[in-house]
């Protein structure tokens, strides 16, 4: 469907500059300098969006080869592979320092000084987060899971495999990997929760104690997502993030209260997700022999707006946490790239996930029926936030030459 949204949306900007020549440019009574002034600009303004349109369709196309064909391409997928031992090498010196730290601590506590409560968790804590094994995972390698180039099967893949066993078997066709008994061959965890998150993004230390506490509530059981709004990194350097910036701030306000009125989106820039809600929502496919489950669907070019109303069809409902715990970089800023995403392969231990601040509170209060009549309305506001740029562009009906939208708008329509 991606690749339909790109040829429909240049196929209409084709149709708008032929119909903006004929019906507008040399429209009778737009000969003056003003009006073709005018023409031009909204044209220009159309033409930037299509452009915009395009960039965003095609960023999420995804074509990653596993076998680059030029040099430049090679250089960075190495460079890709490299990174996971880059980060723990990062990660050993302070992990090593905090652990001896925490020794040297529980040493001093069997000796019988009396160091503070807080400064064990917290120095605890501490050596905890710097203690991670870090790895990656390229579903391409393998000819037994999909090749498609999008981003929703770069996450199916990988949940596809959690709760198996699987052991690379080189076939006619390629390496495959091919599920074997448990306890042989390389083992993915069945988790009880996945933790997506964006390659521009980087998550709080507290946000994954926070959201994975309260979906453990029993009131919060039919919650299939917990997520917080996304906010800007504070203090941008240049004029150009803090201009992005300022949408992404905008993008946290408008989520504000959704949650109340049943009318939240999974917004993919992170979150958390329980995974039986995934299996619930789960289709499953061939590809010759090979089974491929898809989670995710990739039928909309905004898979995860997609993907809420399966998990509402399912009875499942989801959360967001109304303050931030999470920040998204924009142009000329940091980038950290997470891939694929990282999931939570057992359940923390109580003391650590009671040490998250309180943000239990009694079930959502359901809205009355006044209220209730007002919820489609707040959800196609979700829908259709994109679409508005487009009508906003369109001169009042009283001016005709202007009365039809732009290409832009094609992005909408080829997402229905």
């Amino acid at each position: 469907m991606g690749r339909l949204a790109i040829i429909v949306t240049v196929t209409a900007w084709l149709a708008y500059l032929i119909n903006w020549f004929l019906n507008d440019f040399f429209h009778p009574g737009n000969e003056g300098a003003a009006a073709r002034t005018e023409e031009v600009l909204y044209l220009l303004i159309v033409t930037l969006l299509t452009v915009s349109a395009l960039a965003y369709l095609l960023s999420r196309l995804g074509f990653d080869p596993d076998l680059p064909k030029t040099a430049t391409a090679r250089q960075q997928l190495q460079a890709a592979r490299a990174l996971p031992g880059k980060v723990e090498r990062l990660l050993a010196e302070p992990a090593h320092r905090f652990a001896a730290g925490l020794r040297a601590f529980e040493a001093a506590m069997e000796r019988g000084e009396q160091p503070s409560a807080g400064s064990m968790a917290t120095l605890a804590g501490v050596a905890w987060t710097f203690t991670a094994d870090v790895a990656s995972f390229e579903r391409k390698q393998y000819v037994s899971l999909s090749d498609e180039p999008n981003k929703a099967m770069n996450l199916n893949s990988y949940i596809g495999l959690m709760g198996g066993s699987y052991q690379e078997i080189a076939t006619v066709g390629g390496t495959a990997l091919v599920q074997v008994p448990s306890g042989a061959g390389l083992h993915i965890p069945n988790p009880e929760y996945v933790v997506t998150l964006d390659a521009d993004s980087v998550l709080l230390p507290e946000y994954c104690l926070r959201l994975v506490h309260l979906l453990e509530q029993q009131e919060y059981q039919d919650m299939a997502i917990a997520q917080t709004p996304y906010s800007a990194f504070p203090g941008s350097a240049t004029r150009l993030e803090r201009i992005a910036g300022a949408s992404t701030d905008l993008q946290h306000i408008v989520h504000q209260g959704l949650t109340y009125y049943d009318a939240t989106f999974w917004v993919g820039a992170n979150a958390v997700i329980r995974k039986r809600a995934l299996d619930d929502i789960a289709e499953i496919s061939y590809l010759g022999d090979w089974e491929i489950k898809r989670y995710i669907k990739d039928r909309t070019v905004i898979e995860d707006t997609e993907s809420t109303i399966d998990m509402g069809i399912h009875g499942w409902r989801l959360y967001k946490l109304p303050g931030a715990a999470q920040l998204q970089r924009h142009p000329a800023g940091l980038r950290l790239a997470v891939h694929p995403a990282p999931s939570l392969g057992r359940r923390r231990p109580a003391d650590r996930v009671q040490a998250a601040p309180p943000i239990t509170r009694p079930p959502l209060p359901r809205p009355a029926d006044p209220v209730q009549r007002t919820v489609p309305a707040v959800e196609l506001h979700g829908l259709h936030l994109l679409e508005l740029g487009p009508w906003g562009l369109s001169p009042p009906a009283s001016k005709t030459s202007h009365a039809k939208l732009g290409p832009s708008a094609a992005l909408m329509r080829a997402e229905g």
